[in-house]
């Protein structure tokens, strides 16, 4: 017996368990040695208040609840609390216990087992400690992917729009040349001709005509490539002065009237038709944009209409606002390609020079 019960101690002391004993009647709980040695106690026999004493302040309230409670209406309970020692150290109990009732039904005694679950509690609470800091590192390597899903998108992007931008400069400089190379090809080849000595002087006077005419023609392409460059620096001005608009429109029929009887000699009629009174016409802009944008328009559709006609109209669109419509009997362009229309260095078919 003296043996096992040797032997019974040494288990207690190696798991860190004991046993206790709670007198109710008295208020005294008797400890094993194994138990007293644990929880720092250097009796075997202490007061209820000596306990309550080292009971942690956070969980005083708490633990008598549920000791009340349990002794009220069970017959076994659970609990775990943190008990300091006398160095002052916490260590966490777990208590499993068993009530002993009087033949009223009263509770008399209470037996149990306390264990130390201190080690257990400290890894509990640094799996938790681990399992936030995964879960935060988690939710930033998730951030950090979105990031570069982002980015790898946004480089895409990028590199579908510089590879257009590229075809489309592209594009617009051979356009450009061929542009450029018309009038120039008309002023070489006409200044050649005019060299010859039999030359009569109605013919000469002619050809001089024209190449002023592709001259003029090509300081114009000039003028809008140094005018998309300005735009591209944000360094374009705009000089407002008064001026008619009525005789602007006038004008600009003529040059084309003229342009094409002198040069092409298309079948097409310039119709202009100006909405606006007399009064109306007199206003203060930029003329010679307004000239510019016309000139734009109205090239593009003489370009790609070879006969019928090219209508010029202005109206008032509201208190502040004139609405100039160009429109023309030519190839037109299809709806899937209005949004093209104002886009830089685009036409609707890049083939232009084919045509």
């Amino acid at each position: 017996l003296i043996e096992k019960t040797s032997i019974l101690l040494k288990a207690q002391e190696l798991a860190r368990i004991g046993e206790f004993k709670h007198d109710l009647k008295n208020r005294v709980l008797s400890l094993s040695s194994s138990l007293a040695t644990l929880s720092g106690f250097e009796k075997s026999r202490i007061s209820l208040g000596e306990l309550i004493e080292r009971i942690h302040p956070e969980e005083i309230d708490h633990l008598f609840k549920d000791y009340s409670n349990a002794i009220s209406n069970s017959a076994k309970f659970s609990l775990q609390f943190r008990l300091r020692k006398a160095d002052d150290e916490y260590i966490h109990l777990q208590i499993q216990s068993e009530i002993e009732r009087d033949e009223q039904g009263n509770p008399k005694i209470i037996f149990g087992v306390a264990m130390d679950v201190t080690s257990q509690k400290k890894s509990e609470e640094e799996l938790i400690l681990k399992n936030y800091e995964l879960q935060a590192a988690e939710e930033k390597l998730t951030a950090t992917n979105e990031t570069l899903r982002d980015n790898i998108v946004a480089l895409e992007v990028a590199k579908l729009k510089a590879e257009e931008a590229d075809r489309l400069k592209s594009a617009f400089l051979a356009n450009m040349s061929h542009e450029i190379r018309t009038p120039m090809n008309a002023i070489m080849g006409f200044t050649n001709i005019l060299e010859l000595d039999d030359m009569p002087f109605e013919k000469r006077k002619y050809f001089t005509r024209i190449i002023r005419n592709q001259a003029a023609d090509l300081l114009n392409i000039i003028n809008d490539i140094l005018d998309i460059s300005k735009l591209e620096s944000q360094t374009l001005k705009i000089l407002e002065h008064e001026g008619d608009v009525n005789n602007l429109l006038n004008e600009t029929r003529q040059f084309y009237e003229t342009r094409n009887a002198e040069i092409y000699n298309k079948p097409i009629d310039f119709i202009l038709v100006n909405e606006l009174m007399d009064e109306q016409n007199i206003i203060k802009s930029d003329f010679h944009r307004i000239k510019q944008v016309l000139f734009n328009l109205l090239d593009n559709a003489f370009k790609f209409t070879t006969s019928g006609s090219i209508n010029i109209n202005c109206k008032l669109h509201d208190k502040h606002t004139l609405l100039f419509t160009i429109s023309d009997s030519g190839i037109g362009i299809s709806k899937d390609k209005y949004e093209l229309i104002f886009e830089r260095f685009r036409q609707v078919e890049d083939s232009y020079l084919t045509k």
